[in-house]
């Protein structure tokens, strides 16, 4: 019995076909794929959920924030204020003053990049104390030819100390109760664009005029290579020859750097070369056709950054190009986080902030800025 059923069993398996065993095999992958693609999608929503719940998670944290200040409950603004402090390595009393969640403050910095075209260019650096000393060689080794058995002359290398010093960088920002009531989260959009524009265009002024000792601005540093204008004395006069000159200025003492050197100008002096005609009577930028806009804007290629902090209005012996690898060069410290508090009752300038139903945020941040070996900048002047 046993052997016949081996027997019946074996001519049962003889008559599957191969092509069923291909359907099914076929049949049980796609069935695998599909399972697989579902887990893969699952997996997917799964992280664009996360994604969505942790970006709604910190911006209810940063509102959250807000409405501690505007309600007058600080335990959760004092907390985080005390995490953030602890972090940073601050140690001033708040006066009132809160340090903002990290979020706010990362949008306020990303929009403090892309207002201030310096701090893009510079290095900027952490600072754990109001003071950071930057160590930099002021001259550089001497390199000799040697004969065999003669003996090496010495040089000396000589260090520079420049010096980060922080400044208190600060902004009162009003609005009405209405606006707050109304919309929260574009009002917190508004207000990191705002403060951080403003604190940007301070900030870099600064950056280019500040005429405080050891922290001078670019076109107030001493030690610069500076050199004047080929011909003329205002800055209509000015020409791509002056700006070949500057470029050939910086290569003297470092071809390295003359080839990531940048031109840095005012946009009235970018316009006087953007006019220049060349000797066929056509344009620089585009010969023949008719002038066009770079982005970015480029001379003897090297890009042209324009700021509206240079100076615009024609005098004697001004300064007002710069071409140079920022980089390093200039040096930004950033003391510590962002810090704001919120009043309902104070006089803004004219401003009766009770009376009219208003608020006032007033923002403050701490930035140092030096400049470090100023003879890798040159600088163009007029006569």
């Amino acid at each position: 019995m046993d052997d016949t059923k081996k027997v019946e069993v074996k001519e049962q398996t003889s008559f599957v076909k191969l092509d069923d065993v291909k359907d099914i095999v076929q049949e049980a992958m796609a069935k695998s794929n599909e399972t697989l693609e579902r887990r893969v999608k699952s997996m997917e929503d799964s992280k664009e959920e996360k994604a969505l719940f942790d970006g709604a998670k910190s911006k209810n944290k940063t509102i959250k924030f807000f409405n501690d200040l505007v309600f007058g409950d600080k335990s959760f603004t004092k907390q985080m204020h005390d995490e953030r402090k602890k972090y940073l390595n601050e140690t001033t009393s708040t006066s009132g003053a809160y340090l903002v969640p990290e979020e706010f403050e990362r949008e306020v910095l990303r929009y403090i990049n892309e207002y201030s075209q310096i701090r893009s260019n510079a290095t900027v650096l952490p600072m754990a104390s109001d003071v950071k000393r930057l160590n930099t060689l002021t001259a550089e080794p001497t390199v000799y030819i040697v004969g065999e058995g003669t003996t090496i002359t010495a040089s000396d290398l000589t260090f520079g100390e420049p010096v980060l010093t922080a400044k208190k960088y600060g902004a009162i920002v009003e609005y009405t109760s209405e606006l707050d009531e109304d919309s929260e989260a574009p009002l917190l959009a508004l207000l990191q664009e705002r403060i951080a524009e403003g604190i940007a265009k301070k900030e870099q002024d600064e950056f280019v005029n500040g005429a405080t000792g050891g922290s001078e601005g670019i076109l107030q540093v001493s030690g610069v290579s500076g050199i004047s204008l080929n011909s003329g004395t205002t800055f209509s006069h000015l020409t791509w020859d002056d700006l070949a000159d500057m470029e050939a200025e910086v290569y003297k003492r470092s071809v390295n750097e003359a080839k990531n050197g940048k031109f840095y100008m005012s946009m009235t002096a970018y316009n006087i070369l953007r006019q220049l005609k060349a000797s066929t009577g056509g344009n620089y930028f585009t010969l023949p056709p008719a002038p066009q806009k770079e982005v970015p804007a480029m001379a003897w290629g090297h890009e042209i950054v324009i700021l509206n902090e240079f100076p615009t209005a024609t005098a004697t012996a001004t300064k007002f190009v710069v071409f140079g690898d920022l980089k390093r060069h200039a040096f930004i410290g950033d003391r510590r986080g962002v810090t704001v508090s919120l009043s309902t009752e104070a006089t803004v300038g004219s401003e009766n902030l009770f009376e009219k139903d208003m608020s006032a945020l007033k923002v403050t941040k701490r930035t140092a800025f030096c400049v470090a070996l100023p003879s890798g900048i040159c600088t163009l002047a007029t006569n």
